[in-house]
């Protein structure tokens, strides 16, 4: 951790078995894996916990990597998400993929099956771009042709994936960032108060995060826990304990470009309790913040500082 970075390091010496393995592997046994290790998690917090952006939200770090080459759909700040520096701000979030190039070249992706033509030509299928847009249909098998339909060469005359055109890295890292703009372009209309006021003289924080299907969303305060789940375009209400009546607090609502998993509204009550949108760093111009975070890879040239004999920068 340096300042608002997680730096994540695996002693190869201590933690690990010596084996050849594929960079492939190495990101689905090893580097993965990490993100679920409780130290990894109270790192992650911290970073949330300790950035004005995210203070007092609630909500869980990702912690499994995310492969999605719809372009013009990631962005930081208003700018498209760049994973490397030697990557391509398209506004695309492939992180394994981007680690994949750094290791060994090749690119992460796996074909559907692999299929042999009458003349003996093996061809590997791969999903319909059109149907399936999250998938770049590149695969680690860098000289194998790709098939959508079993028979025919895709695209026309395809001679493979190739490699990757970014060069080999002795070590890199990973640093967290918690959030990104938001996806979807909906709002919220704040209705009242919630009732009470659970602590004096303390800010309360509500987060309120969609979910994977885009529809359903948590809710959640720092002072108070977790409330129950509530649905866009229908109006919240909400009773806390010690109350007998619900009131309306806010109601959710889709704009012209659909809500996806971890975007997020986040509420900010005065001393009063009375709740505002928090906008601004992070936010698009709906307000919407999105939680899921991005990983982004420091390459060689930029750890040196960092780097230190037996240690690699994962």
């Amino acid at each position: 951790m340096y300042g608002d970075d997680l730096q994540m390091r695996y002693l190869q010496t201590i933690e690990s078995v010596s084996t050849a393995v594929s960079g492939q592997s190495l990101i689905d046994s090893v580097i993965e894996p990490l993100l679920q290790t409780r130290g990894i998690l109270n790192n992650a917090l911290h970073v949330s916990a300790s950035d004005p952006v995210t203070f007092g939200v609630v909500s869980s770090p990702r912690r499994f990597f995310i492969e999605d080459n719809r372009p013009n759909k990631y962005f930081s700040n208003g700018q498209r998400i760049q994973i490397s520096k030697s990557g391509i701000a398209d506004g695309t979030l492939k992180e394994k993929t981007a680690m994949q190039g750094l290791i060994d070249r090749h690119w992460y992706g796996e074909p559907i099956e692999y299929v042999q033509l009458d003349d003996g030509t093996v061809l590997a299928k791969i999903p319909d771009p059109l149907v399936d847009p999250k998938d770049d249909g590149k695969i680690y098998a860098s000289s194998i042709p790709r098939t959508i339909d079993g028979v025919n060469k895709y695209p026309p005359g395809d001679k493979g994936s190739e490699l990757q055109r970014i060069a080999q890295q002795p070590f890199f890292a990973l640093r967290y960032n918690r959030y990104f703009d938001g996806i979807g372009d909906g709002i919220i209309s704040i209705y009242n108060r919630p009732q009470g006021s659970p602590t004096e003289g303390v800010k309360e924080v509500w987060t309120i995060e969609l979910s994977s299907d885009g529809i359903s969303f948590n809710v959640r305060s720092n002072l108070r826990g977790t409330f129950p789940s509530g649905t866009v375009g229908s109006i919240y209400y909400i009773q806390p304990d010690g109350f007998d009546t619900s009131i309306a607090f806010f109601m959710i609502s889709n704009g012209s470009v659909d809500f996806e998993a971890g975007d997020a509204f986040i509420l900010d009550c005065d001393y009063a309790g009375v709740p505002s949108q928090r906008t601004g760093t992070g936010f698009n111009q709906s307000g919407v913040i999105n939680l899921m975070g991005w990983w982004e890879i420091l390459e060689s040239d930029e750890l040196e500082v960092y780097y230190s004999g037996g240690f690699i920068g994962v």
